[in-house]
């Protein structure tokens, strides 16, 4: 028996699906960089959220390249992903009202290091369009359930967690 399904669009809003709208697998890959004690953040143009880096891993691409290659084109800097085991992971259900499309989509978020503090900001939004709003680096602790994107805020509050333990 199909589990009962909610699709949730980009500003967190239930969407109804149409009995005969096709549901889309998708595969999308998070980077958690962390500068002294910082995150890098993006706020897309969509909403005020902070979100990590990444997303849709293409067909012929590994999930590690997806990741560094979302969090270049979106922010600028380029990171390389050294730990191949994601820090979290989940699934959701989530519509793209720009594709008109329903997704199921499996995510995973990586902890990444910066290659170079040089950022390119020639890239941004230069891919998929007028994307994103704004790059910061943020206080991990500042990231609440109200300010921070559902999928993303388990991965911060666990690094949020570390910073503590190492803060004396």
């Amino acid at each position: 028996m199909p589990i009962p399904i909610s699709f949730i669009d980009a500003r967190g809003r239930k969407v109804h699906r149409p009995k005969r709208a096709p549901i889309l697998w998708r595969i999308s890959a998070y980077t958690m960089v962390l500068n002294r004690d910082k995150i890098l953040t993006v706020i897309p143009t969509w909403n005020t959220l902070f979100e990590l880096p990444g997303g849709e891993a293409h067909v012929k691409e590994s999930i590690i390249t997806a990741a560094e290659r979302e969090c270049y084109e979106e922010t600028g800097f380029r990171v390389r992903i050294h730990n191949k085991l994601p820090i979290h992971y989940g699934e959701e259900w989530f519509y793209s009202w720009p594709k008109k499309t329903f997704y199921h989509s499996t995510f995973f978020v990586f902890m990444a290091k910066l290659i170079a503090k040089r950022q390119d900001l020639s890239v941004i939004n230069t891919k998929d369009g007028n994307e994103i709003a704004n790059v910061q680096w943020v206080d991990p602790r500042t990231c609440t359930k109200k300010n921070t994107h559902r999928i993303v805020y388990p991965a911060i509050q666990h690094v949020t967690r570390l910073i503590k333990r190492k803060t004396p």
